[in-house]
């Protein structure tokens, strides 16, 4: 097993004169296959995996945060981005993918903001303890993840110069 902390990780917690939230990698249970824990404070919080699936330059995503009370706090936004930042830099993938229970708005909204489009609805096709759940698939281009950079590096930009519209995008 090795470790991997993203740059944008380290930044952050330098700032903060603290590392108090990293991820890495695990051995991939499969090849193509790529999990890793989410610490923070030095505590295993949650997962997140990526299938690739290499004939078809795409990967499926999966996130999950165990302890309640660190959601909402944009932790699984950043977990997600720096994955999205790896399978699209390091990997090379065309395209991301997830699955999310049509109910759960948190979720879809980091999504959103991560760039993800939402592109379908699969019907009752979850069944849990309380019933059948319908899920919504979304997804990621590698030209709609490159243009969120550089529509960030314009706003980054067009802030230090004084020239920002302010108005925000989602």
């Amino acid at each position: 097993m090795h470790g991997f902390v993203s740059g944008i990780a380290r930044k952050r917690a330098s700032r903060e004169d603290r590392a108090r939230h990293q991820i890495r990698v695990c051995a991939a249970p499969a090849p193509g296959a790529y999990e890793w824990a989410v610490e923070y404070d030095r505590h295993c919080v949650g997962h997140a995996g990526l299938r690739v699936d290499a004939d078809q330059h795409g990967a499926t995503y999966t996130v999950g945060l165990f302890v309640a009370e660190l959601r909402g706090r944009g932790l699984g936004r950043e977990v997600t981005r720096l994955v999205l930042s790896w399978a699209f830099g390091e990997l090379g993938v065309h395209r991301v993918e997830l699955e999310v229970l049509a109910f759960n708005r948190r979720a879809i909204n980091c999504y959103l903001a991560c760039g993800f489009r939402q592109e379908g609805i699969r019907r009752e096709a979850g069944l849990y303890p309380d019933g059948w759940k319908d899920l919504i698939l979304m997804g990621l281009l590698r030209s709609e993840y490159a243009a969120q950079g550089a529509a960030s590096d314009n706003a980054d930009a067009d802030a230090g110069s004084g020239l920002g519209s302010g108005s925000g995008s989602a």
